[in-house]
């Protein structure tokens, strides 16, 4: 869960089109919460990486992108 709004429901359903697995997002009392599924490990590590880079903020961890 990340505290977060609309914004952040539209950014993640701009990329919609680029998720390999599935990814859903909900946000209410300003939070937003995203359910991912992927049949492979690096297909959920690559959908987990767009939906964070999506709502911006601090970059990700050096691990996370290798």
């Amino acid at each position: 869960m990340f505290p977060a709004g609309d914004e952040c429901l539209a950014a993640v359903r701009s990329i919609q089109d680029s998720f390999v697995g599935e990814v859903g997002i909900s946000a209410w009392n300003g939070f937003a919460v995203e359910r991912l599924v992927a049949l492979e490990g690096a297909s959920l590590q690559r959908d987990l990486i767009a939906v964070l880079r999506a709502f911006g903020g601090e970059p990700l961890p050096r691990l996370w992108l290798n």
